[in-house]
């Protein structure tokens, strides 16, 4: 169904809008990941931001935040596409139905108060695609409603609608937010081989490495089993595509902050490794250290003899492992991902890879490091001297001072 659309007029100071939004999104995060996200969202087709999908219990519960948000994200030149009528473990009642659609009139009345206009289409429409970019270059919020097709399943349609789309985000909003057990722990998969937990619930889910071993956890009830399945559906179609599962009230942290506030679920990286400088793009190297660290890298740093390169394919993670005191320990002189991966896993894949292949470990970290409380958490010990942190993992304790010594002597690789 076609609903009314209101005007959208455009705001007389664009600027201070956004000043005022990204002040607001500095109270849930950092400011700087706000204007980094932001600029990254605004690089891609509009209809390409978001994907975001939403119930009738999302819209009943928490009306008010999902319309606080959609505004703030108007303000910022952003609409994101909603959707709603998904499959669910148990279908709705007739009268479920009808509640639904009443529901959904209010919603329209409530974004039609703030000037924003909500169209709403069947899966089904002719020529979907084409409308829902043109509506939103026009600014229009648009939702496309999956209840009535009978054809396919929702998730089965939606997954083509991302791939129509391009869509770099899907954002599946739910009351209890993200999956798994909540509160700071770890799901064990193996023994090596661990998910943390805090109060949003699992942080991050690779489907490459995760998905079998969680759906044999226990850790997950029928309904989150279930909507991870569908989830790696789609991923199998999209697999650029980034989904997040989080609580209306966490959706702009979700979106702006590096951390996130939910589950981000993630095809998986394909984390590749070699021995040598020469067996890779140093060029593309290069610059992922450098923008990594912001600072540049000395032209005698690819000299030095390598252990192993981890890289992510695409050049946006890497670790370099050097020979260590002795042929049984390694040190770990570079560690970088990009911003736009911090908060996707990323580094987690490719810790792993490196401390699968090197449990003897020793690197150092000035004290400003963003990630010095990250590299707390995977060592086994650590002692500071001057501006310098040395961690280190599978030392014996009696080893510990000459592999700090070796980790203090070694030169610098930064300007």
């Amino acid at each position: 169904m076609n609903l009314p659309v209101a005007p959208n007029p455009k705001q007389p100071d664009a600027s201070a809008e956004t000043r005022l939004v990204l002040t607001f999104l500095e109270s849930v995060g950092k400011r700087q990941d706000a204007e980094f996200y932001l600029k990254l969202f605004r690089e891609v087709p509009k209809a390409s931001f978001a994907l975001v999908a939403i119930d009738s219990q999302i819209l009943s519960e928490a009306m008010g935040l999902l319309v606080d948000s959609l505004q703030f994200l108007s303000k910022l030149d952003l609409f994101p596409v909603l959707v709603r009528g998904l499959d669910e473990v148990d279908p709705p009642t007739p009268a479920e139905d009808e509640e639904g659609e009443q529901v959904l009139h209010e919603f329209v009345r409530e974004l039609d108060h703030r000037d924003l206009s909500l169209i709403v289409y069947p899966s089904t429409e002719p020529d979907l695609t084409q409308k829902i970019v043109r509506d939103i270059e026009l600014e229009h919020t648009v939702c496309v409603d999956f209840s009535n097709d009978r054809s396919r399943s929702g998730f089965e349609a939606l997954g083509e609608l991302a791939v129509a789309l391009k869509s770099r985000k899907l954002v599946l909003l739910r009351t209890r937010g993200g999956l798994g057990p909540k509160g700071p722990s770890q799901v064990n998969l193996s023994p090596s081989h661990v998910l943390p937990t805090d109060d949003n619930g699992i942080g991050v889910i690779n489907l490459r490495t995760d998905y079998e071993p969680l759906l044999q956890s226990g850790a997950l009830d029928e309904d989150e089993r279930w909507l991870l399945c569908q989830t790696s559906a789609i991923h199998r179609r999209a697999p650029n595509l980034i989904t997040s599962i989080t609580s209306p009230l966490d959706l702009l942290r979700e979106l702006f902050t590096v951390r996130g506030a939910g589950t981000l679920l993630k095809t998986g990286s394909s984390i590749l490794r070699t021995e040598t400088y020469a067996a890779l793009d140093s060029s593309r190297l290069l610059a992922l250290v450098e923008t990594a660290f912001e600072r540049r890298v000395k032209s005698e740093f690819f000299q030095r003899r390598a252990l192993n390169i981890y890289y992510e394919e695409d050049y946006r993670g890497a670790a370099i492992v050097q020979p260590g005191i002795d042929p049984g320990s390694a040190y770990l002189t570079k560690f970088a991902v990009v911003k736009t991966a911090q908060g996707e896993g990323l580094g987690r894949e490719l810790w792993e890879a490196v401390v699968r292949d090197y449990p003897v470990l020793y690197w150092r970290a000035r004290a400003q490091n963003p990630i010095a409380a990250w590299y707390a958490s995977q060592c086994d010990g650590m002692h500071r001297v001057g501006n310098w942190w040395i961690y280190w993992r599978g030392v014996p304790f009696e080893r510990v001072p000459e592999l700090c010594n070796d980790a203090l002597q070694r030169p610098y690789d930064l300007v």
